[in-house]
């Protein structure tokens, strides 16, 4: 008999031959046949059998032992070929196979998929392709019927549910013929909604196999269908002259049918493992159950049955640990040892019921230690180009609807993307529609090129910068006193220029038009067509070095591939709409990007489904813990296990959910017998640290066998990780300081390593000496290696003293002194110094040292160092809080006044130079008028574009308005006034020098006494009610220094006097206005005092947070604290710190101790308004 073609197959390893595959051999004699089950003609099985061995490594030897016995005698006869369910079993089997036997003829190991495939090309037959299509045939069927409609149509992709069910069902195997038994099989069903909508399902399953075989698109399982039907037609002659199958313990309907096929056929040896109990050995595990189950289904009775009890006893260990990152460090420094003691990567396997939560962790500490890994899969959203493709596809759906953040991500690529996200915020423009509609001239100011942005980029000496920030901008320097020529230091914006931004609203809009232009049903050709019109607007057409990054060019290169798979599925009588074609882009684009490890080579790293019969020498099975391993068992919502149960009868291979129990069981328990040395792992807390419980595997065990299954603590200041040994910068070798050496472990790992096991025990001093180690082993993975850098040594020591000053170490004489001492993080910020880039060299006004007083650190961070929050106009609606009111009022008033007269003075001096100006009463009509324009322009800035909100600003603004206008016009009458929105000065004197403090006024009128100086408040006004009793609640704000302007202004001439407005609409007319002359004690003498306290604190840099009032209460400035992200706000021991610190210093003045020059400006300023004595 003519031998067949030795060929070799590209997937296998070098050296190993096998076979050609199938073809009909003229010269080769025909199998006996035998009447097969279903009438059909089938091959007599002589010599099939199923081997049931127990334990995954002994049933791996007797598939080896077996393979040899077939081979050697006969290396150049028809090959054996072993069947596997998944290509990571293929590829193990083919590397076991080449180190027992070496190079080997006539073996070939193969997928069930890729056997089938084989089957078809030898009938004659076309492999069915289009799988992609599923999802959109199942969902139009299910659309279909009206059950469904009703119970899913009104979810969000709620016929996705219904997707996995009708592929559950043709999975099982049905087809037209057998839906109308199923469809009478639910007849019995005593729901009649739930029967309703199991019918529905038969229906749409079977409507969606119809639309799949006319369209000619095909599932992958159709592969295998096809494949069974080729075999039990006699249409191809089986060239292998045995199958081992080898590692299925389950298998869906159509992958049943293909073995089912191949027994009926076929010499086939199927090998199966009956793990032991992990607690009891000598017996089976009950999870073989679950086995029993499948091979009832699969086998004929008539099948030999050949078991083997033997089974092995591996060596287990277990440990626990306090979240995975810690899970993972101890499983790596064990593989680390496994490694360094000579063990081969390959045969050390990390195993988990899912991987979620590890990914970073393994990463990171494989990584450290020098691991190789292979296998497991990035977690959703993991990778960067995932997160692009989530923003690309929300751009399809919402189209100008889309939030402008979610546009910029999808286009990601120009190197001022930051700037320009924030640039749309700052305007207010939230969606690619209102980016695309809006105008950069309503935003940039006649003159100016560029836009002012939320951020600063540091101090610069000289002028202010070229953008009017707040009140010290709009001064006139050239007049602003004895300190005008002074050289300021400023903090300055940063800027988008005005070219740049009229380029992203020009390609807002071509975008925009673009999806406009998209019809919602199309052929699938067009929608590539439409599609690719996106890789200029999105700049996914770029290639090769255009691109900046790797996830970049990545998403291109998918991006294109899944266009062109789309323009393989179109046919000429199929359209598709846009929700349609989002399934379809969205299945080719969300592919994985990149495993979690390399590809095939070093430690394993695998989930407990691609675990499946894999052998090795060393396993660790990490996450056992409840509700993880085992994984609880939820039912199908449309497609429960009474619905299945009924079902059976017609389709026997419906899988049940409660059988998922006995699968549990039975992975597990093969997991335990696929290695001789077994680590079992779990937490015992999250990363938040929630306890967790065991899983009722580890349990069971610790009950059966409590020294089998002793438990370590990975956290354990004795475990393993308790001595390692790192190597520091510049030195050959260094022992790390150790609180608990452990003398019998020898581990090595790295310092960051130990630096993060020094910090969970809290030991300072080992912590302290590995930090520079730890940031040089960082810098060497991370950093290139050109280019300055700091010092680690000085990185270092600048971290330690950050932690002893944020977090002083209680435990030593050090620490607890420094908790009574004031550090940078509660302001000490350090004496002013003329000779640097210190932005108190600014000019100051008198509302910055009020606010200094309200909260020396909020002072500090808003109005030096001009830190301002993100702005984000999606995080609720606009408020109508009273700062906007406040200056929607204050505008409006100040242009009610300037239309009187085209020439006003711009500051005070120029005012007393030049006669008053009589203004009458405006009418309701100008008010009505100049509050609309100013509300516009106001309600813009704050991000109230739509009409219906600035009618709104205007009826909240109006009761202000009309109280100012009543308060000082009464009766039509007529005012003199000076100027509106003066600039003034005074200058006080401090330690021999003169300080200048500058004010601004809202309006200055005049009378025979003098100069009447006003400042608008929108506040509530000082309780009372006499007239002694508010101007004493005043004096009491004064002196607390958070009332200062009126002091101010009656200071700033002979017979001037300073007045506060109430404008409140609920306040009573007689306790509107409070005025101060400069006369007035409160001005003459408490208003000095403070403001020099106010000006010494701020010169010594006692810059604290004002987490607390003296009586204990929360600081009155947090409640509406813009820069709390930047302060202790939210630490109750910083508070509590405070106040000790402060009233130490108190205590000790009242004893007359000495007090640090630092503690007792605090106390002066935290008690300001009571003085340090109280």
């Amino acid at each position: 008999m003519k031998r067949p073609d030795l060929v070799v197959d590209a997937a296998m390893r070098p050296g190993l031959l096998f076979s050609s595959s199938l073809r009909r051999q003229p010269d080769r004699p025909w199998p006996l046949v035998r009447s097969g089950r279903g009438g059909g003609a089938t091959v007599m099985s002589r010599e099939s059998k199923v081997v049931g061995v127990r334990g995954a490594r002994a049933l791996e030897l007797c598939l080896l032992d077996d393979l040899r016995a077939l081979v050697d005698p006969l290396p150049l006869d028809r090959p054996v070929c072993i069947v596997v369910p998944s290509a990571g079993l293929r590829q193990h089997l083919q590397a076991a196979i080449a180190r027992r036997f070496g190079a080997v003829l006539g073996v070939q190991v193969q997928t069930a998929a890729h056997v089938a495939a084989d089957v078809l090309l030898a009938a004659g037959r076309t492999a069915p392709r289009g799988s992609a299509m599923f999802d959109v045939l199942a969902r139009r069927a299910a659309r279909s019927q009206p059950a469904l409609e009703d119970a899913l149509g009104n979810l969000d992709d709620g016929y996705e549910v219904a997707t996995g069910a009708i592929r559950d069902l043709l999975s099982a195997g049905l087809d037209a013929e057998t839906a109308a038994a199923a469809t009478s099989a639910l007849g019995a069903l005593p729901d009649p909604d739930g029967r309703a909508r199991a019918v529905s399902l038969v229906r749409a399953a079977a409507t969606t196999r119809r639309d799949l075989l006319h369209l000619g698109y095909g599932r992958r399982a159709d592969v295998l269908a096809l494949a069974a039907e080729a075999v039990e037609h006699g249409e191809v002659a089986l060239s292998a002259r045995v199958y081992l199958v080898h590692g299925f313990a389950d298998a869906p309907g159509t992958a049943s049918r293909f073995l089912r096929a191949l027994f009926d056929h076929a010499d086939v040896h199927l090998y199966v493992d009956r793990p032991a109990d992990p607690a009891e050995l000598d017996v089976e595990d009950r999870g073989v159950r679950f086995v029993d189950a499948f091979l009832a289904r699969l086998l004929p009775s008539e099948v030999e049955t050949v078991r083997n009890p033997a089974s092995e006893r591996p060596e287990i260990a277990c440990f626990t640990a306090s979240g995975s990152a810690n899970e993972i460090r101890e499983v790596a420094h064990r593989v680390r040892s496994l490694l360094d003691a000579g063990a081969r990567p390959e045969s050390i396997a990390i195993v988990g019921r899912h991987l979620d939560g590890y990914a970073a962790p393994l990463r990171r500490h494989f990584d450290e230690l020098a691991i190789p890994f292979s296998g497991g899969a990035l977690p959703e959203r993991f990778h960067p180009a995932e997160r692009r493709v989530d923003a690309l596809l929300e751009l399809l759906e919402q189209r100008g609807a889309t939030l402008v953040d979610r546009w910029l991500e999808a286009r990601r690529g120009h190197r001022r993307e930051n700037e320009i996200r924030l640039a749309f915020r700052t305007i207010g423009v939230t969606r690619l529609d209102e980016a695309a509609t809006t105008d950069a001239d309503e935003w940039i100011e006649a003159g100016r090129d560029s836009l002012a942005l939320p951020i600063r980029r540091g101090f610069v000496e000289g002028g202010g910068p070229s953008v009017p920030d707040d009140e010290d901008d709009h001064e006139d320097r050239s007049s602003a006193g004895p300190d005008a020529n002074t050289l300021e230091v400023r903090a300055q914006r940063c800027t988008l220029a005005r070219q740049r931004l009229e380029a992203e609203i020009n390609d807002a809009r071509m975008l925009r038009d673009h999806l406009d232009a998209w019809p919602d049903r199309a052929r699938l050709r067009d929608h590539v067509t439409h599609a690719r019109g996106l890789d200029s607007l999105l700049r996914l057409g770029q290639r090769g070095k255009t691109l900046r990054s790797a996830p970049a060019r990545l998403l291109v290169s998918r991006w294109q591939e899944a266009l062109r798979q789309l323009g393989d599925l179109d046919r000429a009588d199929l359209e598709v709409d846009r929700v349609e074609l989002l399934v379809l882009l969205g299945g080719a684009l969300r592919q994985k990007f990149a495993g979690l490890g390399g590809s095939g080579g070093g430690v394993q790293v695998l989930d407990v489904a691609h675990a499946r019969a894999l052998t090795f020498d060393h396993l660790f099975v990490i996450g056992l813990n409840r509700n993880v391993f085992p994984r609880p068992v939820r039912e199908d919502p449309l497609l429960g296990d009474g619905v299945r149960q009924a079902l059976r009868g017609v389709l026997p291979d419906l899988a049940l959910a409660n059988a998922r129990h006995d699968e549990e069981r039975y992975l597990f328990a093969q997991l335990c017998g696929a290695a001789d040395a077994l680590t079992l792992s779990w937490q015992r807390s999250d990363a938040e640290g929630r306890e967790l419980a065991p899983s009722p595997f580890i349990q069971r065990l610790h009950l059966h066998d409590p020294d089998r299954a002793a438990c370590s603590d990975a956290d354990s200041a004795s475990g393993p990780r308790a001595d390692l040994e790192v190597r520091a910068p510049g030195e050959s070798r260094r022992d790390i300081p150790r609180t608990l050496p452990d003398p019998d472990a020898e581990h090595r790992g790295t310092a960051v390593a130990a630096l993060e096991l020094a910090a969970h025990r809290g030991d300072r001093r080992s912590w302290r000496a590995l930090l520079a180690t730890a940031l040089q082993e960082t810098r060497r993975r991370f950093l290139p290696a050109s280019g300055s850098v700091p010092s680690v040594t000085d990185l270092a020591d600048i971290r330690f003293r950050v932690l002893s000053e944020f977090d002083p170490d209680r435990g030593t004489d050090a620490g607890r002194a420094r908790l009574s001492k004031s550090g940078p993080w509660f302001g000490a910020i350090g004496r002013h110094d003329a000779s640097t880039r210190d932005p108190r060299r600014s000019r100051l006004y008198v509302t910055t040292l009020e606010a200094i007083a309200r909260c020396p650190w909020q002072g500090l961070l808003r109005r030096f160092l001009r830190l301002e929050p993100m702005p984000d106009p999606l995080a609720g609606p606009p408020a109508f809080d009273l700062l906007l009111i406040g200056n929607t009022v204050h505008r409006t008033l100040e242009e009610l006044v300037r239309a009187a007269s085209d020439s006003w003075p711009t500051t005070l001096e120029d005012a007393t130079q030049r006669d008053p100006i009589n203004v009458s009463r405006p009418s309701g009509t100008d008010v009505d008028t100049v509050l609309r324009r100013v509300a516009e322009d106001t309600g813009r800035d704050s991000g109230l574009h739509l009409p219906g909100l600035i009618d709104v600003l205007v009826r909240r603004c109006r009761p202000f308005v009309t109280a100012a206008l009543a308060a000082d016009w009464p009766d039509d009458t007529r005012l003199l006034v000076a100027g509106t929105e003066l600039s003034g000065a005074i200058i006080l004197s401090l330690d021999e020098r003169d300080v200048e403090i500058a004010f601004k006024a809202d309006r200055v009128d005049a009378d025979a006494d003098g100069l009447i100086l006003t400042d608008y408040k929108t506040g509530r006004p000082p309780t009372g009610k006499k007239p002694d009793t508010r101007s004493n609640n005043v004096r009491k704000d004064l002196i607390a220094g958070t009332k200062l302007q009126a002091a101010a202004y009656a200071r700033c001439d002979d017979g001037a006097r300073g007045r506060y407005l109430f404008l409140r609409p609920d306040a009573a007319d007689d306790t509107r206005s409070i005025t101060l002359s400069s006369t007035d004690e409160a001005v003459t003498e408490d208003f000095p005092a403070v403001v020099r306290t106010i000006l010494t604190t701020l010169d010594r840099g006692v810059m604290f947070p004002r987490l607390a009032m003296p009586n204990g209460d929360d600081g009155v400035a947090c409640r509406w604290c813009e820069v709390k992200d930047a302060c202790l706000q939210q630490d109750s021991g910083a508070k509590a710190r405070l106040l000790r610190i402060a009233e130490r210093a108190r205590e000790r003045l009242r004893r007359d101790d000495d007090v640090d020059a630092y503690s007792l400006m605090l106390a002066r300023a935290f008690y300001l308004g009571e003085g340090p004595q109280g």
